[in-house]
């Protein structure tokens, strides 16, 4: 009675890094708008390798000239991306015609992996480049799956 009808859910994340745009952080070509893009003076803007501590090169960017706009354009960077594998296993006991007992065991993040958000991208800040913070979904909460393994085990009264 124990050992069969158990259900099994798994779920497998797979995600491409998101693409971010690298801004300057100061206005330089002197509209007041702010957003403005730096010059990419190197070929290969990424660090290698590409760490938590150096993500983008720093010396592959420059502020462009007073009064002029830089060439870096909208969303040519990549950030890290995302695995993850997330997973269920749970089974119901009847107890009455219309009441059973729900058991459930899940896991997030099944293999405590470490998923990065994107690097800082303002050119003037002492960070730019580094990653130090993980991606947020809606507002300040972590997206699912995106913390460390957590598991977790109910028991639910169905009537």
């Amino acid at each position: 009675m124990l050992a069969g009808n158990w259900k099994l859910a798994a779920t497998a994340n797979i995600r491409t890094g998101a693409a971010f745009t690298a801004t300057t952080g100061i206005s330089e070509n002197l509209t007041g708008i702010g957003g403005d893009r730096p010059s990419q003076v190197l070929q290969d803007p990424y660090c290698h390798p590409k760490t938590v501590t150096c993500w983008v090169n720093p010396a592959a960017f420059a502020y462009p000239a007073t009064g002029t706009f830089g060439d870096v354009g909208v969303g040519t960077l990549v950030g890290p991306g995302y695995f993850g594998i997330n997973l269920g296993l749970f089974r119901d006991f009847g107890i009455r015609e219309r009441q059973k007992i729900e058991i459930r065991a899940e896991a997030f993040n099944l293999e405590n992996r470490i998923n990065l958000g994107s690097p800082v991208a303002t050119l003037s800040s002492s960070t730019f480049g580094q990653i130090n913070a993980e991606p947020a979904g809606n507002g300040a909460v972590a997206a699912p799956g995106y913390g460390p393994r957590v598991m977790q085990f109910s028991i639910k009264y169905i009537f």
